[in-house]
């Protein structure tokens, strides 16, 4: 998950105290997320997108709670949802590019982890994913373990494991 960050929304035009409660429930629904309690997770990043449907933090960390619970459809929309309000989002290119991995749809993958490195060309884990995408291009990878490795690439990138959903 990305944290707080601030992004143009219709809560901070509203005013810095409904800005600053939207960014209060989603950092709880990241405590959640981080604990690996998907569930409550999503359902602070529903009240928080409910509160401003534009904050892309929101709606990213949604799809990120969603994929988590595979609810892939409903992660890819969050995360489209988010680049439409800010194609220049990293991290939800990144995570987009995941779904789509999980879904099969791999060259609408590839773009957006070449998209994320157009953007930030340091990105650890859009590195790790795009290498692992095209490696199975090549025959190097067998099929059934390209989440292995997109996943590995992931945990090596962030240094630390993914949770399961403990709900």
């Amino acid at each position: 998950l990305t944290g707080s960050v601030s992004t143009s929304s219709k809560a901070e035009a509203a005013g810095p105290e409904e800005a600053q409660g939207i960014n209060s429930i989603i950092a709880d629904g990241e405590k959640e997320a981080q604990g690996g309690r998907w569930n409550r997770a999503t359902q602070l990043f529903l009240e928080a997108c409910s509160k401003d449907p534009s904050n892309v933090v929101a709606l990213h960390d949604l799809a990120v709670a969603y994929a988590h619970t595979n609810k892939l459809a409903e992660a890819a929309d969050c995360e489209s949802k988010a680049l439409a309000l800010n194609e220049s989002y990293v991290p939800a290119h990144v995570e987009l590019a995941w779904i789509l991995g999980k879904q099969k749809k791999l060259s609408e993958a590839r773009e957006h982890l070449n998209r994320a490195l157009v953007l930030d060309p340091e990105n650890k884990v859009a590195k790790k994913n795009l290498e692992a995408l095209n490696l199975e291009r090549q025959g190097k990878t067998p099929p059934s373990n390209r989440m292995t490795e997109i996943v590995k690439g992931f945990e090596e990138a962030v240094g630390e494991p993914l949770q399961q959903s403990s709900e």
